[in-house]
């Protein structure tokens, strides 16, 4: 029954996580099935590599001129840190380029989704280790709500980095590449460190509680940026203001992804919607491409107009017609 338990304790608090970050994507949410294969690349692909270079690593080290505790340190807090983030990174390259990374919010998303994967999986091989019933509980507890969200954040923050990276054009922008890495492996290797060597408790649980709430603020941040790029690429456009509606008086809204809210709105306004929000982030990331990729996008802002320009015709077709 262990096994059971240990299975379901694992999956179900992060599965509940990663649908909230998914939620917190508000304007433009990413394909749940895209988010999942970075999910499962940071269960098992980050868990694999970061597993093999440990292995290696630990095999080659040699102990005898450390310290037990500082052996303690490097093995569970210093290694730990570089290695797993290194490990969970890499996954972070492979969605640089793609198109569905076009803000920042998006680098907060696919990397909090990597960091849940990668923690699901490590936390299933610490609850299922673990044979006495209270340390069970205890070790659930502590990694469900900090352990979990430090790996969640702290890829999250790297991925963020990245964004800035991908949509900035001034010289040295790798500054914050290098600086996304750091933040990563220091936030991870301080709630380590805390564990290792057995500081305050409750400063150590403090110490997490201040680093979540960064994260949303920073997410807040984030998507009060991507409000603002809707604003600039779609002020202009000639369809703002068409079937009776503005459609950027409705993205503004904070209530615009609300079940409540969308009751109001018909298919085709909602439709009409959700492409000029991916018009905008479209033009947005043609702004900040090198010319190869700029006709990429501008392929794509084509035919996103194209669409929205029919739906419009069709609507008013369908009024006349009724």
């Amino acid at each position: 029954m262990m096994i059971i338990y240990s299975i379901l304790a694992a999956v179900i608090p992060i599965s509940i996580y990663l649908f909230l970050i998914w939620k917190l994507d508000k304007f433009e949410p990413e394909p749940l099935s895209l988010l999942l294969k970075y999910f499962l690349f940071g269960a098992f692909g980050a868990t694999s590599i970061s597993l093999i270079i440990s292995l290696i690593v630990y095999n080659s080290f040699s102990v005898n001129n450390f310290t037990d505790l500082q052996i303690d340190i490097i093995t569970n807090a210093i290694g730990p840190a570089i290695i797993e983030e290194f490990a969970k990174g890499i996954f972070l390259i492979f969605i640089f380029r793609n198109k569905q990374f076009d803000n920042f919010t998006d680098g907060l998303v696919y990397g909090g989704a990597i960091g849940l994967g990668f923690a699901m999986s490590e936390n299933f091989l610490y609850y299922f280790s673990e044979s006495h019933f209270n340390s069970w509980i205890y070790l659930v507890l502590i990694r469900t709500v900090f352990t979990s969200l430090m790996h969640c954040i702290s890829t999250a923050i790297l991925g963020a980095t990245f964004a800035k990276v991908k949509f900035s054009n001034f010289k040295g922008k790798f500054i914050f590449a290098l600086l996304g890495i750091f933040s990563a492996i220091s936030i991870h290797f301080y709630w380590n460190v805390r564990l290792t060597l057995d500081y305050n408790f409750f400063a150590t649980l403090l110490y997490m509680f201040l680093v979540i709430v960064f994260y949303f603020l920073i997410f807040n941040l984030s998507v009060k940026e991507e409000r603002k790029i809707i604003f600039k690429y779609l002020k202009n456009e000639s369809f703002i203001n068409i079937l009776n509606f503005n459609i950027l008086q409705i993205i503004s809204s904070k209530k615009t992804w609300d079940n409540k809210y969308r009751k109001h709105l018909n298919k085709t306004q909602i439709n009409i919607i959700e492409l000029a929000t991916k018009l905008a982030f479209r033009k947005f990331q043609s702004n900040h491409s090198n010319a190869k990729r700029k006709k990429n996008y501008e392929n794509d802002i084509h035919k996103i107009k194209n669409k929205i320009n029919t739906l419009i015709n069709n609507s008013e077709t369908d009024n006349e017609n009724y």
